[in-house]
């Protein structure tokens, strides 16, 4: 698998590893209102539409073993050696206690191998709240920055993954994310 696309086994593997609930040592967070708007392409998904930043793509990617992520969008500009991209994957209804949302998502990270997990200040998405994780990861010898939102919709949970270049600022790597994450809307 190219190293660009080592991501998708992250952003698709953190649903099919399933959510084992866990206590919460962080305190309750008020979310932080998004500010400005991705200014790319729109990209519609199952139940909701985005923009995606300029210069960024969506692309159709199967993964053996783990299938598509209904959304996959990369930086096709982005030569370092690894093309930050972000996934949206819906879980299956019921596999996340949207009460234990935090303590759940930093499990499942820590399932598939994140290092340096940590739980962040959680972000308006179209209106509601939505959790903020965010890790380290290692696949193929490929390391990588991930930020993980869980934006929710009637009980359903859509898991946001942006993973991007390791040298990459989290200021940085936050904002390119709330961006995309404030144009979210929900559609039919």
């Amino acid at each position: 698998m190219p190293r660009h696309l080592a991501a998708l086994v992250v952003a698709v593997g953190l649903v099919s590893a399933g959510c084992a609930s866990a206590g919460s040592d962080a305190p309750d967070k008020e979310p932080r209102i998004l500010k400005g708007s991705a200014k790319g392409q729109t990209v519609k998904g199952t139940g909701y539409a985005l923009k995606a930043p300029r210069g960024w793509a969506p692309r159709r990617i199967r993964v053996p073993g783990y299938g598509h992520a209904d959304t996959h969008v990369f930086d096709l500009a982005d030569d370092d050696g690894f093309a930050d991209n972000f996934s949206v994957v819906l879980a299956e209804p019921g596999a996340y206690d949207v009460d234990e949302m935090e303590a759940a998502a930093l499990n499942e990270m820590g399932i598939i191998g994140a290092r340096k997990r940590r739980v962040r200040t959680p972000v308006l998405v179209a209106g509601e709240p939505a959790t903020h994780v965010s890790g380290r990861m290692t696949k193929n010898r490929v390391t990588y920055a991930v930020e993980q939102y869980h934006p929710v919709q009637d009980d359903r949970v859509y898991v946001v993954t942006f993973s991007f270049s390791p040298g990459l600022g989290r200021a940085e790597r936050e904002r390119t994310a709330e961006l995309v994450l404030n144009s979210w809307r929900w559609r039919e």
